[in-house]
């Protein structure tokens, strides 16, 4: 094997070039290069990169609930020449724990309204009280019935209906109510009950026992004597009240107690717009029913009534007696409140 020298000349030319690329590639004249970011593929989404930094909120699922049997008051709707007023109660459970369901809406149908003369005063569609109640006044207004004979015998029919939350029905429940003719019913005697009945309101928020359109809160006390002027306890009173947005009453029928007293809790709502307060200052229709566990009943009705509230106080002043300098002056004044 043999070697060729090269000449040192050309080894010089060629050791200057390979340094001056050399040179090349670390960027020479002194200028800084940046090499691109590496290449790691798509970028992987951040699983706690949410628009919500506390984690997902789960909402609230309503209960399942179902409605009870309905139910009036009186259980007997009699026909007569005079209107006649009565309740009707829906009840609406959870199902399992059987506790009340608030603030549900029902809606009760009267089925062939048109001509069996019985409305519902009101809307059709009321919602639940802190009891789960859905309460109805209704009337029966005998010029309107088509067929009093087919009422009679027929009765009528009562359709409650509700709707879960997302929009499916729960089961309905549908009662047929008898009707009697005045004085008599089912081959039994009606007859009217003898005991009288004394009303009383007692309000909250004035005492001049006027309800307060601007929110209130009373006690309707109902009280049953007989003829002789002794207490009837153990009597079913019913109490039903036109249906007027914001009032609402805590119960449809109470029992009366040792003292042949029977007590309803009224609530007027705060806040009612204007419209709904001057609606109210006509004042509110009411209807008690009374039944005997003889069978006996009576009807009366009658109009609670509502005031603005006005001060319980009259105001004196004293001691402005003394005119006062215009260059100046002091003056003590005693404001009193009379009752």
């Amino acid at each position: 094997m043999s070697y060729h020298l090269l000449p040192t000349s050309k080894l010089f030319q060629l050791t200057a070039l390979t340094l001056s690329l050399a040179l090349a590639g670390c960027g020479g004249g002194g200028t800084d290069t940046v090499a691109p970011e590496p290449d790691l593929g798509p970028e992987q989404p951040d699983e706690n990169n949410g628009s919500d930094s506390g984690g997902e909120q789960t909402p609230e699922v309503e209960p399942d609930f179902f409605l009870q049997k309905l139910s009036t008051s009186p259980t007997i709707i009699e026909l007569s020449d005079e209107q006649a007023i009565f309740n009707v109660t829906v009840k609406a459970a959870e199902v399992g724990s059987g506790g009340a369901m608030i603030g549900k809406a029902v809606t009760l149908k009267v089925v062939n309204s048109e001509t069996n003369g019985i409305t519902i005063e009101g809307q059709s569609t009321q919602v639940t009280d802190s009891n789960g109640n859905a309460v109805y006044t209704l009337k029966l207004n005998p010029q309107a019935v088509l067929d009093k004979e087919m009422l009679i015998a027929n009765g009528f029919t009562l359709i409650a209906t509700a709707n879960k939350a997302d929009g499916t029905a729960v089961a309905p429940q549908e009662l047929k109510v008898s009707v009697s003719r005045e004085g008599s019913g089912d081959g039994t005697q009606v007859t009217e009950s003898k005991l009288s009945v004394t009303q009383s309101l007692d309000t909250s928020s004035v005492s001049n026992n006027k309800l307060n359109p601007y929110g209130d809160t009373a006690v309707i006390s109902v009280q049953l004597k007989n003829e002789k002027g002794a207490l009837a306890p153990d009597v079913e009173v019913g109490l039903g009240l036109a249906q007027i947005e914001g009032v609402s009453v805590d119960t449809a029928s109470q029992m009366t107690d040792a003292k042949g007293v029977a007590t309803f809790n009224l609530k007027i709502d705060s806040n009612l717009p204007a419209a709904t307060r001057n609606k109210l200052l006509q004042g509110i229709v009411y209807a008690i029913n009374i039944k005997e566990n003889s069978g006996a009943t009576k009807l009366i009705s009658g109009k609670l009534p509502v005031a603005l509230p006005v001060s319980d106080y009259d105001l004196k002043v004293s001691g402005n007696s003394t005119q006062l300098s215009a260059y100046g002056d002091t003056q003590q004044l005693t404001i009193t409140a009379l009752t």
